[in-house]
């Protein structure tokens, strides 16, 4: 088996492991704000201790950074002539997801330039001049997890994680 293969895949299943704990936590804020009514600034989710803009910056950069890595190794940006249409759409996908990521940190990176201009918390950031906060990172927190699973479990990645059967024969 090839090993960059297989630790590609399985730094792909961390970071989907990993965002998928994250969207919990947004889950939770958007039942607090949608549901309960709450208003932004006591929507904090579960751990409201850890709902501070930093850890959002830290997080969602790791994640990008854990995604960056099955997409250079596993060469996802590249066109690839002979590759089925099913394959190019799961590519696709997973860009999609990644690029989408990549957006999400400098929306946290702008969050974090604001707080420490103004001391707002929490800062609308790029978008949130427009759109809900809780709503916006929801949505960006759903589609960021949903692709990149997409992708994975489409491109079959998970076969990596374990050893292939090989064909025994008997002399």
């Amino acid at each position: 088996m090839d090993i960059t293969a297989k630790r590609s895949s399985a730094v792909f299943l961390a970071a989907l492991l990993l965002q998928f704990a994250h969207f919990i936590e947004h889950i939770a804020q958007f039942y607090q704000h949608a549901v309960l009514n709450f208003p932004i600034k006591e929507s904090h989710g579960i751990l409201f201790f850890a709902d501070l803009e930093w850890n959002h910056f830290i997080f969602n950069l790791l994640y990008f950074l854990l995604l960056a890595y099955p997409c250079f190794k596993m060469r996802y940006f590249e066109k690839k002539s002979g590759v089925g249409l099913k394959n190019q759409f799961f590519r696709i996908l997973f860009l999609s997801g990644f690029y989408l990521q990549g957006y999400h940190v400098l929306e946290h990176a702008a969050r974090i330039g604001q707080t420490l201009q103004s001391s707002c918390a929490p800062c609308p950031g790029l978008l949130g001049w427009y759109i809900d906060g809780i709503y916006l990172h929801f949505y960006i927190n759903l589609i960021t997890l949903a692709l990149p699973l997409a992708a994975f479990v489409g491109l079959k990645t998970y076969r990596n994680l374990y050893p292939q059967k090989t064909a025994v024969s008997i002399v």
